[in-house]
């Protein structure tokens, strides 16, 4: 009965240590990172392009449903707007953006399984599930497999992480094809395997052809650099890669360009492009913007912003580690070049992301053992700020949140789909959700002489919310609605017909 006894206790044990075994294999690891982040990004999936940068998330869905309704023209991208010019027919209108790979591929699945917002979502999070897989293998490749799970468990659960993981937007494809562009760079360096190269060619000129991004030349130049020295510039092989990763960069952005001066209408990279704003960086709200309301308190949270400045500090056990801090170099760098476009959209902030947590995530693998009294409560309180952060964020998407959505049920309610429809906003998301094209008019741009040129060019509707002006300003414009009639008014929400009925 003993040695029975004794043969089930070791039977037990023997399975306790395969159980535990199998829990901390490298595969259930990072297949349960990257199940966490793909829970984390599925939530509420389908909702529509509301709360933060709901002007970006609507264009960009725009833009996917117009290639889908007007016959998939690659090369003409269109938005829901006409030109700000006074001369401009209502949209849509072929706008100057950067590639739109993300928005063809969405109006792709949209002629399979019908227009929803859904699947732009999906396309989101899986860029983002491909960004962490290709992240893990970089940071356990240059570093050690401790460092890229902890590394890559940040990277998951911090709150714009989780956001601009799942928003109709092309950032997760970009850091995505940013990260597995370095990773194959680093296993060409180690293993000169033509493949790599290649693949990491294609990937860098993705990222590069989604947004302008000249931050990953520094951390190549330092993979670069590790591999030839002094010899890098005579390498053939390196002037074909950045054939591949420039030529189509120069193509498109050249082609957008010439785009956005014919038709008037083009943003981002292509609109404002590069340029050190010498005025806003020499001030201190700009520091204190970027630095504390955004990266720290946003992107991080504080207490993770306190975890990166002591994994910064930590001394570089392996060659291979500094190639994050010549990424984190760049990607600051290219802060500074645009730093207009880093100051107003948060989103432009996301390459920061993946070579800060590393930083973090040193300090966990090296601290967890013997600190844990310390980090234990650490990791809690980045995840429940996290968590605040990120509910906040959800909350904005609901339809009942925003007064955008009621804005478009009027527009939907009382006029045609074909009624060209002026709005009241510089945001497109009242067209987007309507379903209607027209203008975008920034509240000071509307005056009595500027809805006369639009109902010159096919206006049929004003709508606008009065909150929206100044007491002054409404007692201005008064005058000027006063010759149109009023459809809608419900003393916020007003919605005027431009023209006479039946024209």
């Amino acid at each position: 009965m003993l040695m029975g006894g004794g043969s089930e206790l070791s039977g037990l044990e023997i399975h306790g240590v395969r159980s535990r075994a199998f829990l901390r294999s490298p595969t259930v690891i990072l297949a349960g990172i990257l199940l966490l982040a793909m829970g984390l990004r599925l939530y509420h999936v389908g909702a529509l392009p509301l709360g933060r940068h709901d002007w970006r998330q609507s264009d960009t869905a725009a833009v996917a449903r117009n290639f889908y309704e007007h016959g998939y023209r690659f090369l003409q991208p269109e938005v829901d707007w006409g030109a700000m010019r006074r001369d401009s027919p209502p949209g849509p209108t072929a706008a100057g953006m950067e590639f739109p790979v993300y928005q063809f591929t969405t109006a792709l699945l949209y002629g399979v399984f019908g227009v929803n917002v859904v699947w732009a979502r999906i396309l989101s999070v899986v860029g983002s599930l491909i960004g962490v897989f290709f992240f893990h293998r970089l940071v356990e490749l240059q570093v050690d497999r401790r460092t890229a799970n902890w590394s890559c468990l940040l990277y998951a659960i911090l709150p714009l992480s989780i956001y601009y993981g799942r928003t109709i937007q092309p950032e997760s494809w970009l850091i995505a094809a940013s990260i597995a562009g370095i990773y194959c760079f680093a296993r060409w360096v180690r293993s000169d395997r033509a493949r790599f190269l290649v693949v990491s060619a294609l990937c860098i000129a993705l990222a590069c052809l989604l947004k302008f991004a000249l931050y990953l030349g520094l951390p190549l130049l330092y993979l670069t650099w590790t591999k030839y020295g002094a010899r890098s510039l005579v390498q053939w092989r390196l002037w074909i890669y950045a054939v591949i990763v420039l030529v189509p960069c120069v193509a498109w952005y050249g082609y957008s360009g010439e785009l956005a001066q014919k038709t008037g209408v083009g943003y981002g990279v292509v609109s404002q492009g590069l340029f050190t704003d010498w005025d806003l960086i020499l001030t201190w709200e700009f520091y204190n913007k970027l630095f504390f309301r955004q990266l720290a308190e946003r992107h991080f949270t504080w207490i993770g912003f306190v975890v990166l400045l002591v994994g910064i500090a930590l001394p570089r056990r392996e060659p291979g580690e500094r190639l994050f801090d010549f990424w984190a170099l760049g990607v600051l760098v290219y802060f500074f070049l645009a730093a207009k476009l880093i100051y107003i959209h948060e989103y432009y902030q996301m390459p920061l992301t993946a070579p800060a947590c590393v930083f973090m995530g040193k300090v966990f693998a090296r601290g967890w053992t013997n600190r844990r009294a310390v980090l234990l409560p650490t990791l809690i309180g980045i995840i429940l700020f996290s968590g605040w952060r990120w509910w906040a964020y959800m909350l904005m998407e609901r339809p009942g949140s925003s007064p955008h959505s009621r804005v478009a049920e009027v527009i939907a309610e009382h006029t045609n789909p074909v009624d060209p429809v002026i709005t009241a906003s510089a945001r497109p998301i009242w067209l987007y959700l309507s379903h209607r094209k027209g203008w975008r008019e920034p509240r000071d741009g509307i005056t009595a002489e500027r809805i006369q040129s639009r109902v010159e060019n096919g206006a049929r509707y004003l709508v606008g919310r009065r909150e929206s002006f100044s007491a002054a300003r409404w007692r201005m414009l008064e005058e000027a609605f006063a010759a149109y009639t009023v459809v809608y008014d419900d003393g916020d929400i007003f919605l005027l017909r431009l023209t006479p009925d039946g024209q």
